[in-house]
């Protein structure tokens, strides 16, 4: 941002006037982002990243450099692969790095595109089995494993 403020000025005997122009450019601030806790929270399978015992996984964090007040605007969260990751994405197991950029909604006083990372881990789940059946070889089953075959 850019200002220009003129000063004049004349002594008290009147003899010159003078007058002076002065630039000053404020620079952008680059807002500090935190994304906590850093690994997030292990999570099982099929739970969605808006649906954790943390209430919500994408909740990363603006603040000013200078003041630390709250820098608001908007994060698209992705993931390691550039797909846009939401409260409703169920991630596949395994460990995910997940990236947040941030965009402020003041933009005169504000860089847009700062990034945080983070990481989740997402476990295994074991499907009982829905029929109260048990078999040895059947006890518990591996998402996305199929049903077996129960008897009639």
């Amino acid at each position: 941002m850019t200002n220009s403020a003129t000063a004049t000025g004349q002594p008290a005997d009147g003899t010159y006037v003078t007058s002076n122009t002065a630039t000053i450019t404020k620079a952008q601030a680059t807002p500090k982002l935190t994304w906590t806790p850093n690994p997030l929270a292990n999570i099982v399978y099929g739970t969605k990243l808006g649906n954790t015992p943390s209430c919500n996984d994408l909740d990363a964090t603006a603040k000013d450099p200078t003041t630390r007040n709250t820098v608001y605007g908007q994060f698209v969260y992705t993931d390691e692969t550039g797909a846009v990751v939401t409260a409703d994405t169920v991630l596949s197991v395994g460990t995910h790095t997940l990236t947040a950029t941030f965009t402020p909604d003041d933009t005169t006083d504000y860089v847009s595109g700062g990034t945080v990372t983070n990481s989740i881990n997402v476990l295994k789940t074991f499907l009982p089995d829905p029929n109260g059946y048990s078999f040895p070889n059947y006890p518990n089953r591996n998402y996305p494993s199929i049903n077996p075959h129960y008897p009639a």
